[in-house]
């Protein structure tokens, strides 16, 4: 295990902390909620069994050390405001970073915030030496929290991922620890929308979001 599942990050608003079975109807309300948007693999789980398996799967995931997910809670108001998790690439010096965040709670800075806890740990603790994201074409916002965290542009990928065994296209980023330990690159000049989740073809459900000019995600996990 890479890291105990006791352990809690905190930043200025929020604590990163292990994900829970008591948090599945609350992710299920952010999946099934009118605007989370439905192009992405996290929203094709929408049941509390389907939500319940993709929470065992974070902590097998967890204690094999494959990857890491946290649930966010607010620390203000100790309400659960997204998730984010960080998973090993086949190169093992190399990981995969996925958010989402409740349409609650958009627009406040919260995808940048913990996304910058979850880069600290994999950086600075895991020894990673680049983080990946991808991010559907169509998500401008969550493309904006990539950008903004310092991850710059690498190609396109035409069959980023699929929903129902359609292709979804996925602009694919990256930052380097040399990047990160600098501080990143500038940030990008996009207005940044509504955060929900992030996407790239990896292995775990959740996916980068933040939003779009319609809600948007930057992904990781492809099988719900």
């Amino acid at each position: 295990m890479l890291v105990s599942t006791d352990r809690v990050l905190m930043t200025k608003r929020c604590a990163l902390r292990y994900p829970r079975l008591a948090d599945a109807p609350f992710i299920l309300d952010v999946v099934t909620h009118p605007s989370f948007p439905r192009e992405l693999p996290f929203a094709q789980l929408t049941t509390i069994q389907a939500i319940v398996g993709a929470i065992n799967r974070r902590h097998m995931r967890w204690h094999s050390g494959t990857a890491l997910s946290w649930c966010v809670d607010e620390r203000a108001s100790g309400c659960l405001v997204g998730m984010v998790s960080i998973s090993r690439e086949p190169d093992p010096n190399s990981w995969n970073l996925a958010f989402w965040v409740h349409p609650a709670n958009w627009r406040q800075g919260f995808a940048t915030e913990f996304g910058q806890e979850a880069l600290r740990l994999a950086f600075g603790e895991l020894g990673a030496q680049t983080v990946e994201a991808g991010v559907a074409i169509w998500n401008t916002a969550s493309q904006g929290v990539i950008e903004k965290l310092g991850f710059a542009f690498q190609r396109e990928n035409p069959d980023g991922y699929q929903i129902q065994g359609r292709p979804v296209r996925t602009r694919e980023y990256s930052i380097s620890v040399g990047h990160w330990a600098v501080g990143g690159l500038p940030p990008q000049k996009r207005p940044l929308e509504r955060p929900v989740e992030s996407l790239r073809n990896s292995h775990d459900d959740t996916v980068a979001v933040s939003g779009r000019a319609v809600p948007g995600i930057g992904q990781h996990d492809t099988k719900p």
